[in-house]
């Protein structure tokens, strides 16, 4: 959308209504979620590949699932976690706290920042 002088209100009301933006940041913060677990799960299991490059991997995975989870808890506060694939229905997470997410949050970002020196 076009942001123009007619309908500046009606996009900056989009900035204040969490409900509004989820369509937007579900069609690409959720999903890029899941293919950060799935990242994480398939270092795990892969075979011929160097671990300095799996390490790399890893890291980028978990600071790229900070961030995702960072969109999600500045939005919405206590909102739904998971580090495994939702494989069974009813397909839904656990809720966690505010204060629980944060330190999810840091957790992969220590991940991250410590590997950094491994890098190929």
């Amino acid at each position: 959308m076009l942001v123009t002088r007619d309908n500046y209100t009606n996009c900056h009301s989009l900035l204040h209504r969490p409900m509004k933006i989820l369509p937007v940041y579900g069609a690409s913060i959720i999903p890029g979620l899941a293919r950060c677990n799935n990242v994480i799960i398939a270092c795990g299991n892969a075979v011929n590949v160097p671990e300095a490059r799996l390490e790399q991997y890893k890291a980028e995975a978990h600071f790229l699932r900070a961030y995702y989870v960072h969109l999600l808890w500045k939005f919405w506060g206590n909102i739904p976690y998971f580090e495994e694939p939702l494989t069974s229905a009813p397909y839904m997470a656990k809720q966690f706290q505010a204060d629980d997410i944060y330190k999810e949050i840091m957790e992969d970002i220590d991940f991250a920042a410590t590997r950094k020196e491994n890098y190929p």
